[in-house]
């Protein structure tokens, strides 16, 4: 099925500082007391979701955390979010098999005030590993943050 969406290994620190820092993005994943993000795209692996017709619609970072496991963090903006986020991801999923072989696991940690974001990890198969608790700011309050994790064999069904 053509989706129209290509995934591209992204190094331009300019791109991915824009990525982060687009208005409707940033104010959503910025925690309190964080003024600033600065994109490591030397030591971790940045991708961008580009559509066809739209450009960039979002990217992803991979920070590898151990020989064989990857965090994710997904990063679509918020006007692409519903008709794209799902077919983004299973996309960067089938990139990650193709171009990152030492990876055997993926994991995410999402703040427990985005449901939202904990149902579409779950969609795509996360299985839910943990909390660390009271480990995120947001408005003023102080939120768990979820581990979801999902191994090679998980990652091949996606």
């Amino acid at each position: 099925m053509d989706t129209g969406l290509t995934i591209i290994r992204l190094t331009d620190y300019a791109v991915a500082y824009a990525i982060i820092h687009e208005p409707s993005l940033w104010d959503d994943i910025h925690e309190d007391g964080v003024s600033d993000s600065i994109p490591d795209v030397l030591n971790d692996t940045w991708i961008t979701v580009v559509h066809d017709t739209l450009g960039i619609i979002g990217a992803y970072k991979l920070q590898r955390t151990s020989s064989v496991v990857y965090t994710i963090h997904s990063l679509i903006i918020k006007e692409h979010r519903k008709m794209y986020s799902l077919l983004a991801a299973k996309a960067v999923v089938h990139w990650i098999v193709d171009n990152l072989p030492a990876c055997r696991k993926l994991e995410c940690f999402i703040p427990a005030l985005y449901k939202n974001v904990i149902n579409h990890v779950l969609k795509l198969g996360f299985v839910h590993e943990g909390t660390r608790r009271e480990a995120y700011s947001k408005n003023g309050e102080v939120w768990d943050l979820e581990l979801f994790g999902l191994t090679y064999e998980e990652i091949r069904e996606v």
